[in-house]
């Protein structure tokens, strides 16, 4: 086909066709053909490279470059492989020959390889229907061990999972075993997924053809930090006030859930329950990896009264000798804050009462007379709850 283009330059597309599907194109300007021109990113003239495109598509310009194939990363010694250049040339030939089956063949074998032979570089030669030449090459290494990579070290949380081994592991056609077999998946894939609660070194042995490889890996599991917390109770008016002693490790984050729906990121908080009720506490401490510990703990918050020590005296005598003179009732904590004392005769008359935490009668009435000797009736309230007893008054 000749086709004439501007400025008096003649192009002539010849194609040969082979089956199957096959299609080979050259290009002549001025009835030259140039070696140069194969390949439609090599046409000199934009033209030529339409015209290519449109009567041979994008893929047949490049059928007149032999391909030697990829470099053979790994063979084992002792070991062949078979070579595998593009089809379609008219004539081949490999060098250097050396353990090849065939040098005039597209898919010799290479090998066995002895012991101790370097890599080997083959160059490939080959001729197409017009009598054009073209060379690849392709580079077999030859090992005497499988080269095996079970990954990098890590560093997880207790219990973790994580997948060992590299990307890949080991070359096509490698078979795998793992140990130790605790916490691991699949003892025999190339990247098993291994959950382990101690640090532990897991070992693989790749098997591919004639020889071995094999490769350590640690997964390093983080020491598990002291965590424990304590606490001080204090009964009050609104509630049970828990002040909290972290005991944990200093370097740790911490976060409190205290039971109820409420939390508290403080080292050491303290916080007030509602009587009548047990919490269930968590502390949770995380650590720089982020791995999460916990603590976990109970507090019992019992019913109001059970915080309150009332000691009273049956005989008072208020004569100022510093022995008996005073009814005190004595509460622990802060519940006095929530104290009401009312101190009765035997007719049910008030002579005195008084609230806070002015929980003592010395005697006297509310307008500071002393009393008469007799029995008195006192009743004390706190926080919805009551306490009453009786106390004589002797001089």
């Amino acid at each position: 086909m000749i086709i004439d283009a501007l400025n008096g330059v003649s192009f002539t597309l010849q194609l040969t066709i082979q089956c199957p599907f096959l299609v080979f194109c050259r290009l002549a300007i001025n009835g030259i053909f140039d070696a140069k021109s194969f390949g439609f990113m090599k046409f000199p003239y934009p033209l030529a490279l339409l015209l290519s495109l449109a009567l041979c598509g994008f893929n047949t310009a490049l059928l007149s470059q032999v391909d030697a194939g990829e470099d053979v990363d790994f063979l084992c010694f002792e070991d062949s492989v078979q070579l595998q250049a593009s089809p379609g040339f008219q004539s081949y030939q490999w060098t250097p020959t050396d353990f090849l089956s065939d040098p005039n063949i597209a898919n010799p074998f290479a090998g066995p390889f002895p012991i101790g032979t370097p890599p080997q570089t083959y160059t490939m030669t080959a001729v197409d229907v017009d009598n054009v030449e073209s060379t690849d090459e392709i580079t077999v290494y030859i090992s005497i061990s499988v080269p095996t990579n079970a990954g990098f070290d890590t560093l997880i949380c207790s219990g973790e999972p994580v997948v060992l081994g590299g990307s890949p592991v080991s070359p096509t056609g490698t078979t795998f075993t793992w140990s130790p077999n605790e916490d691991i998946d699949d003892v025999n894939a190339s990247n098993p997924t291994v959950s382990p609660s101690v640090t532990t070194s897991y070992s693989v042995l790749s098997q591919n053809s004639l020889c071995t490889g094999a490769d350590v890996v640690t997964v390093i599991v983080e020491e598990i930090p002291a965590i424990n917390f304590d606490y001080q109770a204090v009964p009050t008016c609104t509630g049970l006030e828990i002040q909290f002693e972290n005991m944990g490790a200093s370097f740790l984050e911490y976060e409190w859930e205290f039971g109820d729906g409420t939390f508290s990121e403080s080292y050491s908080p303290s916080h007030i329950y509602a009587y009548n009720t047990d919490y269930l506490v968590r502390l949770n401490g995380t650590s720089d990896l982020g791995c999460i510990y916990t603590s976990l703990g109970v507090i019992e918050v019992t019913d109001f009264t059970s915080y309150v020590d009332i000691i009273t005296p049956n005989v008072i005598t208020p004569n100022l000798d510093g022995k008996n003179d005073n009814l005190d009732i004595n509460v622990s904590g802060r519940i006095g804050d929530c104290l009401q004392m009312q101190v009765f005769n035997r007719f049910g008359q008030v002579v005195f009462e008084s609230s806070g935490n002015n929980t003592r009668w010395d005697g006297h009435t509310g307008a500071g007379e002393l009393v008469s000797q007799g029995v008195y009736f006192y009743y004390v309230e706190f926080n919805g709850s009551s306490y009453k007893g009786s106390v004589q008054v002797l001089y």
